[in-house]
């Protein structure tokens, strides 16, 4: 029997519209004792600009005019009731979010102070007139690139990035969203300047605020700090941009085998699978309890059959997309018995299609799901990540809708969302 769920995620397709492209999202809470303000401005991942837009909040988070350095801005976020304070891009299917989260203990007056400290990150950055702060684009350059080089430490994170980059290859979902190394010595002060007023200018923003709110006075001090046209907001100029749905494509006829040589003692194996599945609805949830019995929860298959039954690999586990309907199965093990785990891996899928699985399996599904998602509820953060993506992806159903659809969910749905699935892309890496 699954425990209803606390129902604290209302609202979920119908915003406060503030301006054109610009929303406002409440999400009311008395559960929590700090208030979050988060805000995400959208920009489609596209190969000519992705690297231009991933540096961006680095920067803006290095320095303002009023506080023109990180160690001011530190402080002016901790004398905000102890907030914390993070800016960084995300991707979301096929869009680069740039994402400023604010979280902090409401004392009754808090919430100007806050917006005030917001207006002056996103707003006014730290600029030598034309552009960005030199010495700030030149230190986030090599920062950027120290973490884009980096990639390679995490074997089976790096085997997972160069499998879906091949799966994806020539669409947006494809590309990485932190960008890449060869990109940064043509960034210029001034181009990025210009690129993130392009971006202010006409990208769809949220504004998303989850505890305590007065919606009229947050409403009306948005407008006042962000939507007033001025020198230094260009929200009027030009109509907000669309951001097209991610495609769903069938996996291609025959599956690409990449191999990657990087001389290590350990392999790793990425299988990259690709589906038709919608990304809401019974099917979607159908999808999820799929990746549950298969590689994703506590009783998975690949885990018991593979690797504790055949001692086969160290690791061995399964994800998903969801904006893309994609899969992941994720195996590290012997070089030599990459083919052997491979073969097992299919066998293990094209058991989950014919519906072989007992009750018992599904019903722990059900449970590892419900749990996860119910623990969600426990923090703020999570709470604004579940409902971006739940808007962004046009689900109008609250957790309490996704809590009871898991409880409807039969075997041969699960068994319908897993032959859907095909495998499109191996990668294979030692």
């Amino acid at each position: 029997m699954l425990i209803p769920a606390m129902g604290i995620l209302p609202n979920m397709i119908n915003p406060i519209i503030l301006n054109d492209g610009v929303n406002l999202h409440i999400i009311p809470s008395e559960k929590f004792t700090t208030n979050i303000l988060c805000v995400l401005m959208r920009w489609p991942l596209c190969r000519e600009d992705v690297t231009q837009t991933a540096i961006l909040p680095a920067l803006l988070s290095r320095g303002s005019e009023k506080y023109p350095t990180v160690r001011d801005i530190r402080l002016a976020a901790e004398s905000l009731q102890g907030s914390v304070f993070d800016a960084q891009i995300i991707k979301k299917g096929e869009q680069q979010v740039l994402q400023f989260f604010l979280e902090f203990v409401d004392d009754g007056g808090i919430s100007l102070k806050v917006l005030d400290f917001l207006q002056e990150i996103i707003l006014r950055p730290r600029s030598d007139g034309a552009g960005f702060y030199a010495p700030y684009v030149e230190g986030e350059s090599k920062n950027l690139k120290h973490r884009i080089e980096g990639r390679i430490n995490n074997k089976s994170e790096y085997a997972k990035l160069k499998c879906l980059e091949a799966l994806c290859q020539g669409e947006p979902f494809g590309l990485y969203g932190d960008g890449y190394a060869e990109d940064l010595p043509a960034l210029t002060p001034e181009g990025l300047l210009t690129h993130y007023n392009s971006i202010w200018a006409t990208a769809p923003v949220d504004f998303i605020a989850l505890g305590k709110w007065d919606e009229s006075r947050l409403k009306e001090m948005l407008l006042e700090k962000f939507m007033h046209p001025t020198d230094r907001n260009l929200r009027s100029v030009e109509p907000s941009i669309k951001i097209p749905k991610p495609a769903l494509r069938q996996a291609r006829p025959e599956r690409q085998l990449i191999r990657l040589d990087h001389g290590t003692a350990q392999g790793n194996l990425c299988i990259g699978l690709r589906g038709d599945i919608p990304p809401v609805g019974l099917d979607f949830i159908h999808f999820q309890l799929a990746n549950e019995i298969l590689g994703g929860g506590p009783n998975a298959k690949l885990f018991t059959h593979v690797r504790e039954k055949e001692s086969l690999c160290y690791a061995i586990y399964s994800t998903i997309y969801r904006f893309k309907s994609l899969m992941c199965i994720i195996a590290g093990t012997e070089p030599d018995k990459m083919e052997h785990v491979m073969e097992l891996a299919e066998q293990e899928l094209s058991a989950l299609k014919q519906g072989a699985f007992t009750d018992g399996e599904l019903q722990s599904a059900k449970q590892s799901l419900s749990k996860r998602w119910r623990a969600m509820q426990d923090n703020p953060s999570a709470c604004v990540d579940f409902y971006a993506s739940q808007y962004l992806l046009e689900d109008p159903h609250t957790l309490d809708e996704l809590l009871s659809q898991i409880a409807e969910a039969s075997s041969e749905g699960v068994s319908g969302a897993a032959s859907r699935l095909n495998i499109d892309t191996v990668v294979m890496m030692q």
